[in-house]
């Protein structure tokens, strides 16, 4: 796929977004949030998807984390896919305000036609 049809200016299309939600009552009723996302970058200013940030409050009432999170880009090279994975070097969790944290990452090897994945 080199272009979207039903946007053919479309910079990138998100292929699959999948989420679970689910209640872990084994230490108390903890809401568990499970997310995935396939992004195809068509176009060279689309590489920006690739720059993402998470979201999340923590407040003495409620407390929510990012946990377990992989990214990796996709490219084609020679015929062949090319994995790239995100190192865990480069996650960073920024304190916002008090009560504010965002999870920041950046996958790596992002060009057109690289398949973006992340999950968390």
């Amino acid at each position: 796929m080199s272009s979207y049809e039903p946007d053919p200016e479309a910079r990138a299309v998100i292929l699959n977004e999948d989420t679970y939600l689910w209640y872990d009552i084994s230490t108390g009723i903890d809401l568990i949030y499970e997310y995935t996302v396939r992004i195809k970058v068509l176009r060279p200013e689309g590489t920006d998807v690739a720059d993402v940030e998470l979201d999340y409050t923590s407040t003495p009432s409620m407390k929510e984390s990012i946990s377990g999170l992989n990214a990796a880009a996709y490219n084609l090279v020679d015929g062949k896919v090319v994995k790239t994975p995100l190192k865990k070097q480069y996650i960073f969790d920024e304190q916002v305000s008090d009560n504010l944290h965002v999870v920041k990452f950046s996958i790596p090897e992002v060009r057109e036609g690289t398949v973006i994945e992340y999950r968390y």
